[in-house]
């Protein structure tokens, strides 16, 4: 499929961690480290809870701004790390 094709999967720690967060939250089986949190169905509701997650999860706190302005697993777990 389409969604198969551009599929890139995490590739570090970090990056499994947020993809993992973020496939729960949304109900999806899977998130790539290329995929847009607000694209694949993200919103402000769920991004608090994403940021609440990566804290407990990572032990980083991140604002919400960082997730606004790093929409993507690569980007934001760069940010993270």
């Amino acid at each position: 499929s389409e969604e198969d094709a551009v599929y890139a999967a995490p590739g570090t720690e970090t990056e499994r961690t947020v993809a993992e967060l973020m496939a729960r939250l949304l109900g999806r089986s899977r998130v790539g480290a290329n995929d847009d949190f607000f694209v694949i169905g993200g919103h402000s509701i769920v991004a608090m809870q994403l940021v609440s997650r990566i804290q407990h999860a990572l032990g980083v706190r991140i604002s919400l701004k960082a997730l606004f302005e790093h929409t993507t697993v690569e980007a934001l777990s760069r940010v993270i790390d």
